[in-house]
């Protein structure tokens, strides 16, 4: 996993924002194809009367839609709202009339102040987020320039959790329990390679542990069990997916964990 940054590419899409925010998503893809992104950006704009306001640009289906950032962060200030509620007004947060509601992410996105935001999810952050010495090793690993999230029920109470964390100027990322990695900063390319130098690290660590695969689990992977599998995840997503068996040191001690136990079979 290395950076694949071309300045010269990058130059193509530097005057529109929405481009540069797809150029660096595409070229995560490229340089850890092994791990799902979820970028967002916030663009200036204004509303058919001329007033000014920020949207946060997310992806969903094959395009970006805007959302007023200043309504997201408004709703990630309320209290836990019912799910059918929570959809209606993410919403209503739309520059236009959506026909799907975007995803309570998007809130946690809101929550950070940075143009651009990476959400990864890798077995490695995840181990390490929903670790009993969570801040510990997260120290050990990355000084100050991590911070944990507390762990919290719904993403209203996460985007709070985050928004109290953001202040320290040396910080550049924050492990989120059960969703992974957040990593931000101003300019797409930092971003970019902030998001993989930090899964690296957390991945080269829990490497380094060497925690031995047993015969037991070699036993107990069944292919029609993974294939099933397969398919209950692809309807779910309603896409064909592709399943890949990772038996690294970090997603044997996440597999492991409570937190992998409450998760189910198939999350969002």
């Amino acid at each position: 996993m290395q950076s694949q940054w071309n300045n010269e590419d990058a130059a193509n899409a530097e005057d529109n924002l929405l481009s540069l925010r797809a150029y660096a998503t595409a070229l995560f893809s490229k340089s850890a194809p092994a791990l799902s992104l979820f970028g967002t950006v916030k663009i200036p704009s204004h509303d058919v009367f001329g007033t000014d306001r920020l949207l946060l640009f997310i992806p969903q289906r094959s395009e970006y839609i805007g959302l007023d950032q200043a309504r997201l962060e408004k709703i990630g200030q309320l209290d836990p709202l019912p799910s059918k509620e929570l959809s209606l007004q993410l919403s209503l947060c739309g520059e236009r009339p959506l026909d799907q509601a975007p995803t309570v992410d998007s809130l946690l996105h809101a929550a950070i102040p940075s143009r651009f935001v990476d959400q990864s999810c890798s077995s490695a952050t995840l181990a390490l987020a929903n670790h009993t010495d969570a801040h510990t090793l997260a120290a050990e690993i990355f000084g100050s320039r991590v911070a944990i999230a507390p762990f919290a029920k719904t993403r209203i109470e996460q985007a709070k959790a985050i928004k109290a964390l953001i202040g320290n100027p040396e910080l550049e990322g924050i492990l989120v329990p059960t969703l992974g990695l957040l990593t931000f900063h101003n300019e797409a390319r930092q971003c970019y390679e902030l998001t993989i130098a930090l899964n690296q690290a957390a991945n080269a660590f829990f490497e380094s542990k060497k925690i031995p695969a047993t015969s037991e689990d070699a036993a107990s992977l069944q292919p029609m069990e993974i294939a099933e599998l397969r398919q209950i995840v692809s309807n779910h997503s309603g896409q064909a997916l592709v399943a890949i068996h990772d038996g690294s040191a970090s997603s044997r001690l996440f597999s492991a964990s409570k937190s992998a136990a409450s998760l189910g079979v198939v999350t969002d």
